[in-house]
């Protein structure tokens, strides 16, 4: 069971991570195409950056959280 949440944490990190490159490639293609300024896309990339970070630590916690809470059972 344990390997099984520390596999479902591990894929919903890839999907973070997955989400993170599409946004990331959007921002991108608007400032290419002049529809945001430079210091905007350096501002959104870090939000985004810190975004993901940020739910990261929460999976993490979920999957120790659930970890232990297997193991006591």
């Amino acid at each position: 069971m344990t390997k099984i949440v520390a596999k479902d944490g591990e894929e919903a990190k890839i999907a973070l991570r997955n989400h993170r490159h599409e946004s990331l490639r959007a921002l991108k293609a608007q400032f290419e195409a002049k529809e945001i300024s430079e210091t905007e896309k350096g501002i959104q990339e870090k939000n985004i950056d810190e975004l993901i970070k940020e739910y990261n630590v929460r999976i993490d916690e979920m999957v120790k959280h659930k970890t232990e809470e297997i193991m006591t059972i």
